[in-house]
């Protein structure tokens, strides 16, 4: 069978109610592992921890996470090996920018983001924006160079932001005028949902390994659910399954066939501690399709030329072009065989 990693989701992290807290939960996007071919691009918005009446995420986030999904077209499901995580840059590509300068003069870009920067705060080597348009809150650590979108408020400018003398961030906003208190302890309970993974035709979900660190008293628990729409929230799709443990290997998942999946990850510390999430990878299988033929057309391959006007010139030939595609996207084979009009011998053409 061929198997066909991906690239990850990240969704926000939903808190219990009450004071803010900060969680170690956070999504980035990577490439696909060298397992090769195309495979399920899975993006989304970074996890979040937030304060009442906000959904969001926890500053003090600096876990890189890394979601992949393994695709096998047929035979048994197998898991692919993951490619190695890569560092993500939070300076490249297009934004606004904040730039360091040291004191030798060199000016370095350590944050870049398509977001209205209103206001910073520096806490140790941490630095914090508060954005507007989105109402998202970043931490930029500068000694591991790594960003993470810690807060994700429901009015969408925030224009304000102070610090106190115990570590609580004050975070105003001016489009619907309130002050957020954002405390530097650890969320007890937050969750992590993918954005809608497309298998490309209906396939059999066959079981999920996600590679996370779980301290003593915390739990890490994966449920999925699938449909054949692209919408989640489609009354065809199946409920959510019965959580499974997230921290014990490979998880056998109990989502029906289905063309797309979404999973969900319970995240539970105990406010000392919090579990963090690494890596995500599903193993699915889809059937074995037949190949197809669209289109056969012979051309005519051109006038014979004779050489010299003494003698026939070349004899006349044909092109013979032929438009053929794998639905699992396997590798083709092909022969052509001809035959005269009238006759019963095939010719072979070719063989590959």
């Amino acid at each position: 069978p061929s198997t066909k990693p991906a690239p990850p989701a990240e969704a926000p992290v939903k808190p219990d109610k009450g004071p803010p807290a900060a969680s170690k939960v956070q999504a980035s996007s990577m490439p696909a592992g060298a397992a090769g071919g195309a495979g399920i691009a899975a993006s989304g918005p970074a996890p979040s921890t937030a304060p009442a009446k906000t959904a969001g995420a926890p500053p003090g986030a600096t876990s890189r996470k890394l979601v992949k999904i393994v695709r096998s077209s047929s035979g048994p499901s197998m898991p692919v090996k993951p490619s190695r995580p890569s560092r993500p840059s939070s300076a490249g590509g297009k934004g606004n920018a904040v730039y360091r300068i040291d004191r030798d003069g060199f000016v370095r870009a350590v944050f870049r983001r398509p977001v209205t920067i209103w206001a910073m705060a520096l806490r140790k080597d941490v630095l914090i924006l508060a954005t507007g348009h989105g109402g998202e809150v970043f931490t930029v650590d500068l000694i591991g160079d790594r960003t993470s979108m810690v807060v994700k408020l429901d009015p969408k400018d925030i224009t304000a932001m102070a610090a106190d003398a115990a570590g609580k961030l004050y975070l105003g906003t001016a489009d619907k005028a309130a002050v957020y208190a954002l405390s530097a302890g650890l969320a007890r309970k937050g969750t992590l949902v993918s954005k809608v993974l497309d298998a490309g035709q209906i396939a059999s979900w066959g079981s999920a390994d996600v590679r996370a660190d779980v301290p003593s008293w915390c739990s890490a628990k994966i449920a999925v659910r699938s449909g054949n729409v692209a919408e989640p929230d489609d009354k065809t799709w199946s409920a959510w399954s019965r959580e499974s443990s997230a921290s014990k290997g490979w998880t056998k998942l109990t989502a029906p066939a289905g063309r797309f999946l979404q999973y969900r990850l319970s995240l539970s510390g105990n406010g000392r501690n919090t579990p963090s999430v690494d890596q995500v990878q599903l193993v699915y299988q889809v059937r074995n399709l037949a190949p197809t033929v669209s289109a056969v057309q012979v051309v005519p391959g051109g006038d014979p030329k004779k050489r010299g006007g003494k003698g026939p010139g070349p004899k006349p030939f044909r092109m013979i072009q032929i438009k053929a595609a794998d639905p699992n996207s396997d590798p083709l084979r092909y022969a052509i065989h001809f035959r005269r009009v009238g006759r019963k011998l095939w010719i072979k053409l070719v063989d590959k």
